[in-house]
């Protein structure tokens, strides 16, 4: 994601209180230099703060990693976030934010167009009744 602050004002970006969502993952964002251990925890998210004219890129993850026991093919570890596709194959990202700007505070949403992917690099899971 890239920032601009095009005003005078700092804007402060309250990650604890803002949300992401990208398939069916509904939940907190996650963040370079974050631990794993702490994905999906409010009180581990600080706050980004844009002083006036200021420009920042901030990569945005989901924060629905899980520890992975490793196996005779596997080796244990974290394993990062990923967004289950619905079944309509539909994929459309949405970011609200609560931002902060002299003191008070406004949700914004954010909408990505469509994301298209080719089937072949949909990873297939079924569950047996």
């Amino acid at each position: 994601m890239d920032l601009e602050n095009l005003g005078e004002d700092v804007i402060v970006i309250k990650w604890n209180e803002s949300l992401i969502q990208l398939g069916d993952y509904n939940g907190l964002p996650f963040f370079v230099g974050m631990r794993y251990s702490d994905a999906g925890k409010p009180d581990k998210l600080v706050n980004t703060i844009l002083p006036p004219f200021s420009k920042l890129k901030l990569p945005v993850f989901l924060a629905n990693v899980e520890w992975r026991n490793g196996d005779t093919f596997n080796s244990s570890g974290w394993k990062d976030g990923y967004a289950p596709v619905k079944e309509d194959k539909s994929l459309q990202g949405l970011l609200c934010m609560k931002i902060e700007v002299n003191g008070e505070s406004k949700y914004y949403t954010f909408r990505t167009p469509h994301i298209e992917y080719p089937d072949q690099l949909a990873v297939h899971y079924r569950a047996d009744k």
